[in-house]
């Protein structure tokens, strides 16, 4: 190992990247972006570290012990690849100008290295890194903003004559991780999750009412100082859009679960220093339909705000849309964590009410498969050859539930594996747990176990003959 080169190491369920001291930034943006991609081919399990010679003891020493120990470094001298940085904020100026409109000045910003808090969300940001231009527009800055970084960075290509130099957008929130590792203390790291839901005590008022009664009763008033964690200062409320184009509210009980026909819709209200705070996440499943989206924009959205605006929200609501097999750890933490998706028609799976959510039937076997410790996915085709050894299914037959386990899965897998077993599974249903990878045979028969009889009743013996030159085929049954 030297000073000039970064070098990854990976374990699967961690990668840790060593960046040398006189490593260019070009070199770490590499080194990380080639990181998080290994880190994507294995599931996104484990997490990705960044360290290098500056990191305390306590946060490297498992490193160094996996690579024999704390050695002698290689010295060199500074790479001669090393690309100055230079960051400018975009503020818009009091005076305006011949035409009254607005201008817009290009402000230095100090470094490097820089720090992630230099980045307002009330306005846009140009990073020159003189073999690539990045433009970075906060979520509130403004219209003329964002169309004068794009018209500056422009400017920068042309006035040092860099035709090659190809401009990228990284827009609040949703940074790649090339981007952050120009920063000194922006690490590739998910989130913290959003404070619990609340519990809600009844989910037959109407949705004004009922959120309303549950703000005044369970949160302190708004000129009181609180924690935002605190799980009685939030409220949560799922609808979802079927194929009829109608909207159905769920009950408590039943989040987490969702349909690949359908689209959602998640409210969450929340306090954030004293200000009402409304995010509204729109999460659609691999079946639904464009149109369920246009239910939202001009119905439930509409309402939602209302609803929103009524109890004191000043700001509107931050819409996010989030695609099926693709929630970030924000989404997935307001379930706890964990989601299953149904395939298929929901209602196929369901008996009782349209408001009773997913009550699942046991008319047909059903195959899920534990991805990791966060999701629960329906297999569309229940077959033996769907198994593999590194991961964790539930099948569910007529009476029994079937957990099995392939010789990879994590105990993370099993014990998630355990609780949507528990929480899918009828009163008439037992739960078996295959602790032993069974034989291709025994896969058969837990996918089906009627598969015997099925052969003895259908068994048939095909022949072709060519007597006369014409082939044919008939069939004999025996």
């Amino acid at each position: 190992m030297n000073e000039l080169d970064c070098f990854i190491l990976d374990l699967k369920k961690t990668i840790w990247i060593w960046n040398g001291k006189h490593s260019s930034w070009r070199k770490k943006a590499k080194a990380l972006e080639i990181a998080t991609k290994i880190h994507q081919e294995h599931g996104n399990k484990g997490q990705v570290i960044n360290i290098d010679e500056n990191t305390p003891p306590a946060e490297d020493e498992e490193f160094w012990k996996l690579v024999g120990g704390r050695g002698d470094i290689l010295s060199a001298p500074p790479s001669q690849e090393e690309y100055e940085l230079f960051l400018y904020k975009l503020i818009e100026e009091d005076t305006a100008d011949e035409k009254g409109e607005p201008q817009i000045k290009a402000e230095p910003v100090p470094g490097p290295p820089f720090s992630r808090k230099v980045l307002d969300s009330k306005l846009s940001f140009i990073l020159d890194c003189e073999y690539e231009i990045w433009i970075w527009t906060g979520k509130y800055s403004s219209a003329l903003e964002r169309a004068t970084a794009r018209s500056l960075a422009e400017e920068l290509v042309t006035l040092f004559d860099r035709p090659n130099v190809p401009i990228r957008r990284e827009v609040d929130t949703g940074e790649t991780c090339v981007f952050k590792s120009f920063f000194s203390d922006w690490h590739d790291k998910a989130p913290p999750p959003p404070p619990p839901p609340a519990k809600k005590a009844t989910s037959q008022a109407s949705v004004p009412d009922m959120v309303l009664k549950m703000i005044k009763s369970t949160l302190p008033p708004p000129t009181t100082p609180f924690d935002i964690s605190d799980p009685d200062s939030t409220v949560l409320d799922v609808w979802a859009i079927d194929s009829a184009v109608k909207t159905t509210k769920f009950a408590e009980k039943y989040f987490g679960e969702f349909y690949a026909d359908r689209s959602y819709i998640v409210n969450y209200l929340y306090y954030e220093k004293d200000v009402l705070k409304s995010l509204i996440y729109y999460w659609e499943g691999i079946h639904s339909l464009p149109r369920y989206y246009l239910t939202f924009k001009f119905m439930l959205y509409e309402e939602l705000s209302k609803d929103a605006q009524d109890l004191g929200c000043e700001d509107p609501p931050v819409e996010i849309r989030v695609q099926q097999q693709k929630e970030d750890f924000n989404f997935l933490s307001l379930f706890g964590g964990r989601m299953i998706i149904h395939s298929g028609t929901a209602t196929k799976h369901r008996r009782g009410s349209e408001g009773d959510g997913t009550i699942l039937g046991q008319d047909r076997t059903r195959m899920y498969h534990i991805m990791g410790s966060t999701r629960a996915m329906e297999v569309e085709k229940v077959e033996a050859s769907a198994l593999n050894s590194g991961s964790t299914f539930i099948v569910f037959t007529e009476n029994t539930v079937y957990i099995w386990i392939g010789k990879g899965s994590s105990e993370d897998e099993v014990n998630f594996a355990d609780s949507v077993a528990l929480r899918l599974k009828s009163d008439t249903q037992t739960v078996v747990k295959t602790t032993k990878e069974p034989s291709d045979q025994e896969k058969r028969q837990i996918i089906s176990p009627k598969l015997k009889e099925e052969e003895k009743k259908n068994k048939f013996l095909f022949f072709v003959k060519n007597k006369k030159g014409n082939e044919r085929e008939g069939e004999e049954k025996k």
